[in-house]
C-alpha cells in the first residue's frame, strides 16, 4: 500500500475514534468542539505523519502512545505527559535528527494547539502556578538591614555564601536556609543593632583628643603619643560653655626603675592633677578629675611626663620608663543638658507618649518597625507575640528599651523578614488583596 494512502487511512481511523469521543459528549463546550475539529483536520495528520511510527498504531516507545488519548479531557488529565510532548516538539528533540521531521510551521501549529487545548487559561479559574518563597540573599539582607536601621554596615563577610543557579544568586529554588544561616543571620542582626541602638544612659557632650594630636614631647604611635623623655605635650581647645567638666586621660606606661611613671594634667598654667601610672602601656587605664572651666575662650590642655628613666644595665622590665597617652576626653558641662540618642536609635524608638504603658510603647515601636521589615501590614496576633520580650526583660530587671532591642533582633531573623512573601491570587494578606 502506498505510504500516502497508509497515512490517510490511519488518519481517518484515528480521527473517527477521537471525534466520536469528543462529539459524543453533550457537556462539551463550544471551544472544545472547535479544538476537536482543528485536531481532526490539522493536528492529527501531523502526529500520524511524524510520530505514529514510534508512538501510535501499537508502538509505544518511551511508554508513550499518542492514540490512547480519545478526548481532550483525557489529555488534560495527563498534563505532565503532554508538557513533555509539547517541550520535545518545541525544543526540536522529537522526532530524532535521523527521522523525517515536521516543518517549522507544523511545529508551531502543534505547540499552539496543545497550549490552547491542554493548557488553556481559564479566566474564571486562573491558575498562575506557584511562586517559590524566596530568601533574601546576602547583599539584599545587608541593604535591607541598612535601610531599616538607618546605618551603614558591611555584614556580608559574616554570612555564608549563597548558592547560585544559572549564574544568579537570587533564584528562590536555590536559596536554601540552613541552621548555619540562622546562626549567622542572628549574629549579623545583633552586630547591626549594636550600631543602631544605644541602651546606655544619656551622655554629656564629649570632646575627644587623640594622643597623636598632642604637640610637643613624644612621637606618634598609631593614634597614641609615646613620651619617651620627660616633657610636655599639649593642644589648644575651646569649650562651648562655662561649668564643671570631667577630664579623662587614658594612658599606660612602660615600667623602669623603682617607681611608677608620673603624669600631670594641666589646663593653661593650672595643674589639675598628678597621677602615678602603674598599669602597662596597653590597654590604657582611665584617670579622671573634675574641674570648673570658663567656656568660650581658648584654653591649652597639656600632659606632662615628669620622671623619665633609662638604665641599660637594669634587668628586663626595669630598664626603660615611658608614658603612653591614648586620648584625652573632656566631658561636659556636667551641669548642662545631655546629648540626644543617635539618629538611628531615635528613628526606631520614636517619641514615647507620657500616658503610654510599657506594653503600649513596645506595641507602637514594634508595629512601626515590623510592618516595614515584613513589607506588609501585620497579621492578626503577630504584634502581640513581642510582648514576651517585655515580660522577659521585666523578669531580668531590665526596662522596655531593652525589651524592644531583643524584639528587633527577633524580627530580623523572622521568616517573614528573611523571605519575600507573595500573596496568593485573590488572597487577602493583612488588608492587601492581589488584583486578579
Amino acid at each position: 500500500m502506498p505510504a500516502n494512502l497508509q497515512i490517510f487511512i490511519r488518519t481517518i481511523l484515528t480521527a473517527s475514534g477521537f471525534c466520536a469521543g469528543l462529539v459524543g459528549s453533550p457537556a462539551m463546550g463550544e471551544e472544545d468542539a472547535r479544538l476537536g475539529e482543528v485536531y481532526q483536520k490539522e493536528i492529527l495528520p501531523i502526529f500520524v505523519n511524524y510520530c505514529y511510527d514510534c508512538h501510535g498504531d501499537g508502538s509505544a516507545k518511551g511508554d508513550l502512545e499518542l492514540d490512547r488519548y480519545a478526548t481532550i479531557a483525557e489529555m488534560v488529565a495527563d498534563r505532565d505527559q503532554w508538557q513533555k510532548i509539547r517541550d520535545h516538539i518545541d525544543f526540536r528533540l522529537m522526532p530524532p535528527p535521523d527521522e523525517f521531521a515536521p516543518e517549522e510551521e507544523e511545529r508551531a501549529k502543534l505547540v499552539g494547539w496543545i497550549d490552547a487545548a491542554v493548557f488553556p487559561v481559564d479566566a474564571e479559574n486562573p491558575d498562575p502556578g506557584h511562586v517559590t518563597l524566596r530568601r533574601l540573599n546576602r547583599i539584599e539582607y545587608q541593604n535591607t538591614i541598612n535601610d531599616l536601621l538607618g546605618i551603614k554596615v558591611d555584614i556580608t563577610d559574616s554570612l555564608p555564601m549563597d548558592d547560585s543557579g544559572y549564574g544568579f544568586d537570587n533564584i528562590g529554588d536555590v536559596l536554601t536556609l540552613s541552621p548555619l544561616h540562622m546562626e549567622r543571620y542572628l549574629d549579623a542582626a545583633q552586630s547591626a543593632l549594636d550600631l543602631a541602638v544605644d541602651l546606655s544612659a544619656p551622655k554629656f557632650p564629649e570632646l575627644i583628643i587623640k594622643g597623636r594630636e598632642l604637640k610637643g614631647a613624644g612621637y606618634e604611635d598609631g593614634d597614641d603619643v609615646m613620651m619617651a623623655t620627660s616633657g610636655e605635650s599639649s593642644l589648644g581647645v575651646r569649650l562651648p560653655a562655662s561649668g564643671n567638666y570631667r577630664f579623662k586621660v587614658i594612658a599606660g606606661a612602660d615600667h623602669g626603675g623603682d617607681e611608677a611613671a608620673k603624669m600631670e594634667l594641666k589646663l593653661d598654667d593650672s595643674i589639675l592633677q598628678t597621677w602615678e601610672v602603674n598599669n602597662d602601656s596597653r590597654p590604657g587605664k582611665e584617670f579622671s578629675i573634675e574641674a570648673g572651666v570658663e567656656g568660650g575662650k581658648d584654653l591649652k590642655v597639656a600632659i606632662s611626663f615628669l620622671n623619665d628613666f633609662y638604665d641599660e644595665a637594669a634587668p628586663d622590665g626595669k630598664r626603660d620608663r615611658n608614658l603612653l597617652v591614648e586620648r584625652i576626653v573632656i566631658e561636659g558641662p556636667l551641669d548642662g543638658p545631655r546629648m540626644p540618642k543617635p539618629e538611628p536609635h531615635l528613628a526606631i524608638y520614636g517619641r514615647r507618649d507620657a500616658t503610654w504603658s510599657d506594653e503600649a510603647y513596645l506595641n507602637a515601636v514594634m508595629k512601626r518597625f515590623t510592618e516595614r521589615a515584613f513589607r506588609r501590614p501585620l497579621l492578626k496576633g503577630e504584634l502581640e507575640r513581642y510582648q514576651y520580650f517585655l515580660k522577659s526583660a521585666h523578669a531580668q530587671g531590665e526596662n522596655v528599651d531593652y525589651a524592644v532591642r531583643q524584639a528587633l533582633a527577633a524580627v530580623l531573623v523572622s521568616p517573614a523578614f528573611l523571605f519575600r512573601e507573595e500573596p496568593a491570587i485573590g488572597g487577602n494578606q493583612g488588608g492587601r488583596e492581589l488584583i486578579t
